[in-house]
């Protein structure tokens, strides 16, 4: 047996003989899915992958507090992101492929073991996402779990949507949490805000009512927006002139809390399934 403390270490660098220890102790395990795309003058590309694997991090932290009940599993790292196509420094699969990927990857993992598998998104696409866990279930029968990182992030209060502005792509909410990860990857001179009037004009939209007032990505097909560049020339939006590092701490925590607390009563016990079944 491994004198290693398995709790905060993630399934990449373990050994085999790591694995199947942790193994012994659970079958729970998180998978990241994000994408590799720009997020405007001032953050770097993987921007998207610091802010999922460090919310994995302090989830597995939180779950795992007594003894190990959650295993930090693997990244995947592209997502299917032909909107940031008019931008350098993109990496996009195709909708078929990162579904086939995802699939890969989880019956990969249940068949070693991992009967309980949970999907944090951060801008992977959905669609595809849900269709590779569709198939993963269609083949194994495990139980699996997707959770989407902005639906909870676009919650948290900040002080540009507090204003009545529209915080997003490598707005204030994002650089802070790169500031609270890797602060010198921040272009700090670089930052400017840039409050887009798709933005604005949005607001006015008849349904935005009846269930469109934060998502906005329902907005923009609405409006016929398949390409970031029709919202903004910079490629980003917000504010991230006001972003801390604390305000980002405080981000990251709220997103693991709400997960880890979903992961504890959902996953780790039968939850609202058991009274669905």
């Amino acid at each position: 047996m491994s004198s290693i403390d398995l709790r905060t270490k993630p399934y990449v660098e373990m050994t085999s003989e790591q694995v199947k220890e942790a193994l012994a102790n659970t079958d729970a395990i998180l998978v990241s899915v994000s994408q590799l795309v720009q997020h405007g003058p001032h953050l770097p590309i993987n921007t998207d992958l610091l802010e999922v694997t460090e919310t994995a991090r302090r989830i597995v932290a939180l779950v795992n507090r007594e003894k190990l009940r959650l295993v930090q599993g693997p990244l995947v790292p592209f997502g299917h992101s032909p909107y940031h196509r008019d931008f350098p420094g993109y990496v996009s699969l195709e909708p078929e492929t990162l579904a086939r990927v995802v699939r890969d990857v989880g019956v990969s993992l249940a068949s070693q073991g991992f009967r309980r598998q949970v999907y944090l998104n951060l801008g992977g696409a959905q669609g595809p996402l849900e269709t590779g866990t569709y198939w993963v279930r269609e083949a194994t029968g495990i139980r699996l779990h997707v959770l989407n990182w902005f639906e909870v992030v676009a919650g948290v209060e900040c002080r540009t949507a507090a204003r009545g502005e529209y915080d997003g792509h490598g707005g204030e909410r994002e650089t802070a949490c790169v500031l609270a990860i890797a602060p010198d990857l921040v272009a700090m001179d670089r930052r400017f805000a840039y409050e887009s009037p798709v933005h604005k004009a949005s607001r006015q939209l008849p349904f935005v009512r009846f269930g469109m007032a934060t998502n906005m990505t329902d907005r923009h097909r609405a409006l016929s927006i398949w390409s970031i560049k029709d919202i903004t020339p910079h490629g980003h939006y917000g504010d991230p002139t006001i972003a801390t590092a604390e305000e980002g701490g405080q981000i990251l925590d709220t997103a693991a809390q709400v997960f880890a607390e979903f992961i504890e009563t959902q996953v780790l016990s039968e939850g609202i399934v058991a009274v669905v079944r």
